[in-house]
C-alpha cells in the first residue's frame, strides 16, 4: 500500500495561481467553484480578498496577510504532513501516493493559436 503525502500542487509543479471568470485570484485551478457553495472562513477570506481589478499587481495580492498565512500553512503541513489546518480543498486535491498528477495543460496567444501543449 502507498503512503499517502500532503504535496501542495501550487507549490510542487508549474501550476501556482488561476484567475477565474470573476477576476479573482486563486492558489490554484481547483478553487474555481461554485460562488454558491459554502465556503471555509480561509476559503472565503481568500477570495473575498483577491479581486484582481482592485490591485495594481498580483504581487500586491499575494502580499496580503491572509494569502501569506494561506501559503506558511501549506508548508507547514508538506514539512509535517499535518493536514489539520489546510482547507478541506486543498487535502481533496493535494494527498496523493507520492507523485504528483496534473491534468493537461493547453497555452494559447492572443490570436488563438496553441503555443504549448504540456501533459502533467
Amino acid at each position: 500500500m502507498t503512503k499517502k503525502n500532503f504535496r501542495p500542487k501550487c507549490m510542487v509543479s508549474n501550476t501556482h495561481i488561476a484567475v477565474n471568470n470573476r477576476n479573482q485570484l486563486l492558489p490554484c485551478c481547483y478553487w474555481d467553484i461554485n460562488p454558491r457553495k459554502k465556503l471555509e472562513q480561509v476559503e472565503h477570506d481568500i477570495i473575498s480578498k483577491s479581486h484582481i481589478d482592485k490591485f495594481d499587481t498580483i504581487a500586491d495580492i499575494l502580499k496580503q496577510k491572509v494569502w501569506v498565512d494561506f501559503y506558511k500553512s501549506l508548508e507547514h503541513a508538506e514539512k509535517t504532513q499535518d493536514i489539520t489546518n489546510v482547507t478541506q480543498m486543498c487535502r481533496k486535491m493535494c494527498v496523493d501516493g507520492g507523485e504528483a498528477k496534473f491534468r493537461k495543460e493547453e497555452w494559447f496567444d492572443n490570436s488563438g493559436k496553441k503555443i504549448a501543449d504540456i501533459g502533467k
